[in-house]
């Protein structure tokens, strides 16, 4: 099981600044809302008409900003500004064409309108014509002499929905040098940044919101997890508590903090931060799954099976509570109950890949070698950049001193894992067994430089205490 799997990998995005809580707007959309429990036709001015659709849109209400369209249109059915909404609707119920056509004939009448040219740029970006959307916000621009600063926001916010963030920062970065306290912006460039896996950029942003607003707890959570991915642990734990300074309540923050912790193999303080977020989340039965796996890793059993179990207690369906215990029964040397356990999790989750490593070892220490080799192909199949699995294979392989085909296999995958060292020295110790010292100490040496514990991992593959020539050169390398 990986702590780094559970980490929980979204980010929490700040509060937007775009709300309607104007009371004029409010009791029109009271009015409107009222007309449609009645049934009766409704009478408002085209502003208040305006404020409702924007109010809609703004909720991502769909159906409810079609109707409001539709009523506004019934009164003023010429009105540029209703059918400029109208196109926004179509946007939002994905009928591109229709807004796109309609777009094109309300330029025609309002070649002026700013407004018009940023939807004729949306709509050709959701549309895939990158070249048509960049012209008609350049234009969309150039109609707004004052506000730029909000109108490059929103562009960048056109870009990023599409994930073009690449442009987005382009225009966040514009906004930015105009609006630099601003912080919508400076939270979007950092999250732009990570996407685009410019961590430095991402920290330099985030510290910059920090610096204006230090109480906001779920920017000091996303630069938590930004220090993650930086391996900076340290510093990651210390952004967690002051996420969960600001905020107590922050679950994501404990959670974080917790994995944190246990990936730095600090299980005693995992632990801790676990059983706080318990007081949380009782009913969660994925932290109790990670209490077990932490008492697992301490080799504390006992405890470990009263963590999953209690997992269990709160859903019969967790599958990853069955794997734990079966992992406790493999490290306990109850091969049969590990095998049942597992298997029960498999049914619970046939594509888990952690799980068919367990039940590939559980059925190797079964004399099941076969079986254990066909495990670990599966569990290729649904993870293939992971190396657990082949290294699994090879150790098979060696161990029934099948040692042309170790060959063969290492050739195969040395350049997909060319700084894994237990491969290596499964190779080394291969071609030891084949009598072949020179090559041997040539593939150690490789391994050594990758990780200096090679050598007695080597050692504790083979048996040499007799060839003392060969083990003095291995003391050399």
């Amino acid at each position: 099981m990986c702590y780094v799997c559970a980490v929980i990998s979204f980010y929490m995005r700040e509060e937007s600044d775009f709300f309607y809580g104007d009371e004029e707007a409010m009791e029109a959309v009271r009015k409107f809302e009222d007309s449609l429990r009645s049934r009766k036709s409704l009478f408002l001015d085209i502003v208040d008409f305006e404020s409702v659709i924007d109010y809609y849109i703004n909720a991502d209400d769909y159906k409810k900003a079609q109707e409001a369209v539709g009523a506004a249109l019934n009164i003023y059915p010429n009105s540029v500004e209703v059918q400029v909404r109208k196109a926004e609707v179509l946007i939002m119920g994905k009928k591109f064409s229709e807004a796109l056509d309609l777009l094109k004939q309300l330029v025609k009448f309002d070649s002026s309108n700013g407004e018009i040219y940023l939807l004729l740029g949306q709509t050709s970006l959701e549309m895939m014509n990158a070249d048509a959307a960049k012209k008609y916000f350049s234009k969309a621009i150039d109609l707004t002499p004052t506000d730029k600063s909000g109108l490059y926001y929103r562009i960048a916010g056109l870009y990023q929905y599409s994930e073009n963030y690449h442009e987005a920062l382009r225009y966040l970065g514009m906004a930015f040098e105009m609006s630099p306290e601003s912080l919508n912006i400076i939270f979007d460039l950092a999250y732009g940044y990570e996407q685009i896996d410019d961590l430095d950029n991402a920290e330099l942003f985030y510290n910059k919101y920090l610096d204006i607003n230090p109480f906001s707890s779920n920017v000091w959570y996303n630069l938590g997890i930004l220090y993650t991915y930086k391996d900076n642990l340290e510093k990651a734990i210390e952004a967690f508590d002051f996420a969960i300074a600001v905020d107590p309540n922050n679950s994501s923050a404990y959670f974080n903090k917790a994995n944190t912790l246990a990936n730095n193999e600090s299980y005693i303080a995992a632990v801790s931060c676990f059983k706080e977020l318990t007081k949380l989340e009782p009913e969660n039965p994925k932290i109790y799954c990670s209490i077990g796996e932490c008492y697992e890793k301490m080799k504390d059993y006992d405890n470990a099976l009263k963590a999953y179990r209690k997992s269990i207690s709160l859903n019969p369906a967790t599958a990853e509570a069955y794997y734990g215990i079966g992992v406790v029964m493999l490290e306990t040397k109850q091969y049969n109950m590990a095998l049942d356990l597992i298997n029960k999790a498999r049914a619970l989750d046939p594509d888990n890949y952690d799980f068919w490593l367990g039940f590939a070892k559980v059925k190797y220490e079964l004399n099941n070698a076969d079986e254990a080799i066909d495990a670990y192909h599966q569990a290729i199949s649904l993870n293939p950049e992971e190396p657990d699995a082949y290294l699994g294979i090879a150790e098979i392989l060696l161990y029934q001193n099948r040692l042309d085909d170790v060959e063969l296999f290492y050739n195969r995958i040395a350049l997909k894992f060319p700084d894994i060292p237990m491969l290596k020295v499964i190779r080394a110790a291969a071609l030891y067994k084949s009598n072949k010292p020179t090559e041997a100490l040539d593939t150690l040496r490789m391994a050594k430089m990758i990780d200096p514990l090679s050598v007695t991992d080597f050692l504790s593959i083979v048996t040499a205490e007799k060839d003392i020539d060969f083990l003095q050169k291995v003391s050399t390398l």
